[in-house]
């Protein structure tokens, strides 16, 4: 038991990693009151299926009626004898209006890790463990179907065809063959195969591409639609507002001489030592080789060179003043830290000020479109989500 356990709580955890921020939907998957049908679990959608077509053209998002799958309403232990039913497969385990999210949907990032503790745990505790992951991971499967469930609704059914056929196509195209290059398989029957031992199948993948592709090509359609127009003038205006993110700090590069002493005798000798470095300094000596010579403060083997460094970032307010006043080029007077008398020389510097807008007008541009279509996608979703039907296997419990 305790190996069953040990490989339970790594799932869980792993789920958790896995699971995000917080989405729109994960207050309502414990609030929504169960769907009056909801103890008929829906088939699988097909949009192409035959029947009367829906008001105004639009394409159907009726059930089609496909009793080749056996589906199952969650619950632990309802079998005929008493037997666990495994939540896993074509299980519906949610539904946004007409269109059902399956277990295996949910389930496939995890197939390989659940199929290995299939042999450790009971049906019972695999069980769930499955449950336990389709929880934490419902919310976000639940927002892509709003958002099919809203393309399939904003089509036309020829054009819903037209949709499928193009991803029909790229998915034989592109897709497949990457799937079959990432899991070192030849043929598809090679990969299926594959597949199956990882407790999924192709179809099951086909499926979820379908499903993500269509909710990213609605929300990136209705982004566009309702993204903020920004002209030069908006650019400005926010650049005059934000100057602050644009200020540009003073640094420096430097080399020091430093030379550490304590109280009494050994500061006599810190000065006698300075004096011969100044002295050498003097006499033409170039300064990096008087550090190696003289130093023993940090980096004294590189010839006492310090990298870029901000104004106000060195401790001592004396060295910072120098570093910050000195004409480039220059070596300051000698420096009483308490500790150490420090001769510092300005390699290079650079001033403070502003960013002019020309120069990060393309980032502020960038900036703002991706927080517009950010912010645009929460408010899609948010708005789509108080009109939703939803339903889980979690409404009841």
């Amino acid at each position: 038991m305790n190996l069953r356990m040990a490989v339970l709580l790594m799932l869980i955890a792993l789920a958790g990693c896995r699971s995000g921020a917080k989405s729109p939907f994960v207050e309502r998957l414990t609030k929504n009151k169960p769907r009056p049908e909801a103890n008929v679990p829906p088939r699988r959608l097909v949009a192409d299926s035959e029947g009367p077509s829906e008001p105004e053209g639009r394409a159907s998002t009726k059930m089609a009626d496909d009793s080749d799958i056996s589906l199952t309403e969650f619950s632990p232990s309802s079998g005929d004898n008493g037997e666990a039913i495994e939540l896993s497969g074509a299980t519906v385990v949610a539904r946004v209006n007409s269109v059902p999210i399956f277990a295996e949907d949910v389930l496939e990032p995890w197939a390989p890790q659940i199929e290995r503790a299939a042999q450790e745990l009971t049906p019972e505790e695999l069980n769930r463990l499955r449950a336990k992951l389709i929880r934490t991971s419902l919310a976000r499967h639940i927002e892509k179907a709003v958002l099919v469930s809203a393309m399939r609704e904003s089509l036309k059914r020829e054009e819903l065809q037209k949709l499928n056929d193009q991803l029909d196509k790229l998915w034989a195209e592109h897709e497949l063959e990457s799937l079959r290059q990432k899991l070192n398989c030849g043929t598809t029957v090679e990969l299926e195969r594959k597949l199956e031992e990882q407790g999924t199948t192709l179809a099951n993948y086909k499926h979820a591409f379908a499903t993500r592709e269509m909710a990213m090509f609605y929300m990136g359609q209705q982004s566009q639609k309702q993204a903020p127009k920004l002209g030069p003038k908006e650019l400005r205006a926010w650049y005059d507002e934000h100057q602050e993110q644009f200020k540009i700090i003073p640094k420096a590069r430097w080399q020091q001489i430093h030379i550490k002493y304590s109280k009494g005798k050994d500061q006599d000798e810190a000065k006698l030592k300075l004096n011969d470095a100044v002295n050498d300094l003097k006499n033409g000596a170039d300064f990096g080789d008087v550090v190696k010579t003289y130093s023993d403060g940090p980096n004294a083997a590189e010839g006492g060179i310090w990298d870029w460094t901000n104004e106000g970032s060195v401790a001592n307010k004396k060295i910072n003043k120098a570093l910050f006043e000195l004409p480039v080029g220059r070596i300051s007077s000698p420096i009483d830290t308490g500790e150490a008398l420090v001769l510092v020389k300005v390699l290079e510097r650079q001033e403070g000020g502003i960013r002019p807008f020309e120069e990060v007008q393309s980032e502020i541009t960038q900036r703002l479109q991706n927080e517009g279509r950010k912010e645009t996608a929460e408010r899609i979703i948010r708005e789509l989500s108080e009109t939703a039907n939803v339903w889980t296997i979690f409404d009841k419990s």
